[in-house]
């Protein structure tokens, strides 16, 4: 594990090895399947099903920068924005 910090927030300590699990169960695995990655609307799919498994844990704006990182990830683009 190692700590990571932001400038107005104490140390946190990240699981590198989880952040690679979540990664995983979003796009290949269960949460994968729900989001239908490829269809229409998956990244809004995506952002709804985040933010209600992060349980006020996240911001909307964090989980849409999520759901994007994983499309970019699993289609080496960014989402279209007409999607």
């Amino acid at each position: 594990m190692s700590d990571a910090t932001s400038n107005d927030e104490a140390p946190v300590d990240v699981d590198l090895a989880s952040i690679e699990n979540l990664r995983q169960y979003w796009t290949t695995g269960a949460g994968g399947a729900k989001i239908r990655w490829g269809t229409k609307n998956d990244l809004t799919r995506c952002h709804n099903a985040v933010l209600k498994a992060a349980k006020g844990e996240l911001t909307s704006d964090d989980a849409w920068g999520f759901c994007n990182n994983l499309h970019k990830r699993m289609f080496g683009r960014p989402n279209d924005p007409d999607d």
